[in-house]
């Protein structure tokens, strides 16, 4: 009798094991909920340090000058561009670990659409197995604190402006309410005067 020939089918995942710690600054492979929280932190931050830099630096010039301008507004785009292009990233790693096209990403450019995207991000589990993407990525113990600093903050943060803006919704109206008032107050006063004379 003749053996049974074994077909081999070839298999494309990266030579990983579970729990393995990859570079998060590449697009391809996966990572869980945690490490993209502590990215997203870490990427905020470093803007936000970038950003307050060169505003710093370009201050002691002076501002007449139209090269310190340019120059400074070149590098305050840059910085943007930085933060949006690994916050692509970021997320495509993110919607790896859900079995989830890359392409997906770009409902971040679309109003509403985007702050529902960032929540499943954060809050959606990942395979617990490997997926065409790859094994499960490991997260380092300062990318656990990282993510839940982030998962903290992010809520207060949330109510601080949300209560920030109904604060100042409230100084606009009563700002309006007292200019209309000293319109109103002469005629009361005249009208109550004409009535006495009489």
């Amino acid at each position: 009798m003749k053996r049974p020939i074994k077909m081999t089918i070839p298999d494309n995942t990266p030579p990983a094991l579970p729990g393995s710690i990859d570079r998060p600054l590449n697009s391809r492979g996966r990572m869980g909920r945690l490490s993209f929280a502590a990215w997203s932190l870490l990427s905020t931050i470093l803007v936000v340090v970038a950003v307050l830099v060169i505003s710093l630096i370009f201050t002691s010039f002076p501002s007449e000058s139209t090269a310190v301008q340019l120059i400074s507004t070149l590098l305050l785009i840059a910085c943007y561009v930085v933060f949006l292009f690994y916050s692509f990233i970021f997320m495509i790693r993110r919607l790896h670990d859900r079995n989830h096209s890359g392409w997906l990403s770009l409902l971040f450019i679309v109003p509403l659409i985007n702050a529902i995207l960032v929540l499943y991000l954060l809050f959606a589990k990942g395979d617990a197995g490997a997926n065409r993407f790859g094994l499960p990525r490991g997260t380092p113990g300062w990318e656990k604190v990282l993510g839940w600093m982030y998962l903290v903050l992010l809520p207060i943060l949330f109510i601080v402006g949300f209560s920030t803006s109904m604060f100042s919704s409230y100084r606009e109206y009563t700002e309006r309410a007292t200019v209309f008032q000293p319109d109103t107050l002469p005629i009361q006063h005249s009208t109550h005067s004409t009535r006495l004379s009489s």
